[in-house]
């Protein structure tokens, strides 16, 4: 075999798993080729069980605010997002989703209110559905890409009570019955309340 593109732990590997396909047609030359196995029982149980083993307990008493809200105070200097070279530190993050939060109750958003949000992947996107968590509302997401009349159609359906969006031009040909916020963080969380469509 070539060394200058496989080592020898990496050949040794493929000779057993060959080994273990020649073995696979030899006890049952009938079956059919996607029924044959080149791996061993040791090999199988390592990328079924041990690979997979992900599962992670979550506190049951905790909601997704509160161990973001964890994570502020024990890292409110490290990165909590990363975009287009741009940073925004858990602390920068909780101050600001804190003050949409704050705002969209002084709007009248109630408990359980759905609200939409219509953003291009960006800090704004992130920082209005913890926002809207925060305020013990749902978020519903609407993909910019998606045409204005599914648009319309998922605001209606889902019964969203406001809208939350970053880009005029993401609202043309959308027919919104309820209040749309425009949302800013460029350097601060500033709002303005537009009429209702």
């Amino acid at each position: 075999y070539c060394t200058a593109l496989f080592d020898k732990a990496n050949i040794d590997r493929m000779l057993l798993n060959y080994k273990e396909l020649l073995i696979a047609v030899v006890n049952d030359v009938h079956q059919p080729l996607d029924a044959l196995s080149m791996l061993n029982e040791t090999e199988k149980d390592q990328l079924l069980n041990v690979f997979n083993a992900t599962d992670f307990e979550y506190p049951k008493d905790k909601t997704l605010v509160d161990l973001f809200e964890d994570q502020v105070v024990k890292t409110p200097e490290a990165a909590a997002l990363v975009f287009e070279g741009q940073v925004m530190t858990y602390k920068e993050l909780d101050e600001r989703s804190n003050q949409l939060a704050h705002y969209l109750e002084s709007m009248g958003v109630i408990s359980d209110s759905r609200i939409g949000i219509l953003f291009n992947r960006s800090f704004d996107m992130i920082l209005a559905i913890l926002g809207i968590l925060k305020s013990g509302c749902t978020y519903v997401p609407l993909d910019p890409g998606l045409p204005s009349k599914r648009l319309s159609y998922i605001l209606e359906d889902s019964s969203v009570s406001f809208l939350l969006y970053r880009e005029e031009s993401l609202l043309s040909n959308l027919s919104v019955s309820e209040f749309i916020f425009f949302l800013d963080i460029a350097e601060s969380v500033n709002y303005k309340s537009c009429e209702t469509l």
